[in-house]
C-alpha cells in the first residue's frame, strides 16, 4: 500500500475489521506448450471477504515511519478464497477495502448463491 494521510486513517480506523481483498494476475502459470505451440493462459482474479490485517500495530508503525507516497508492505490473514475470470477492465495487483458486518453478510449470501448456481460446492 502507498502511504497517504487517507491510507493511515483507513488502517487506523479499521485495523481489526474484516476486509475484502482482491488480487488480479495476468496468469499464475508459465504458458503451457502443446505440440510446440505456447498457449496464453487467461488472467485470474482471487477474492476473499474473510481477510484481516495480519499485524495491525506493526502495519500502523511502518506506515507512520514511511515517507509520504512510499510503498509499505501489507499482509493479510485470509480465510476462504474464490477464483474468477476477471471482468473487462480489470486492474492487475492488490485491492482491498474494509467491510462492515451488514455488507459482509450480504456478500457472503451472494457468494453462496453464486456457488450454488454453478454447481461448485467445494
Amino acid at each position: 500500500m502507498r502511504k497517504s494521510p487517507e491510507m493511515v486513517n483507513m488502517v487506523r480506523q479499521n485495523a481489526n475489521s474484516d476486509f475484502e481483498v482482491i488480487v488480479c494476475y495476468p496468469s499464475i502459470f508459465s504458458p503451457p506448450v502443446f505440440f510446440g505451440t505456447a498457449v496464453k493462459p487467461e488472467p485470474l482474479l482471487f477474492r476473499s471477504i474473510d481477510a484481516r490485517i495480519a499485524s495491525p500495530g506493526d502495519l500502523l508503525r511502518r506506515l507512520e515511519e514511511a515517507g509520504h507516497g512510499q510503498e509499505v508492505l501489507a499482509q493479510f490473514n485470509v480465510g476462504e478464497v474464490h477464483g474468477y475470470k476477471p471482468p473487462a477492465g480489470w486492474v492487475q495487483g492488490l485491492q482491498f477495502r474494509p467491510l462492515g458486518p451488514e455488507e459482509k453478510a450480504a456478500l457472503n449470501a451472494a457468494q453462496v448463491a453464486t456457488t450454488e448456481r454453478s454447481g461448485d460446492t467445494d
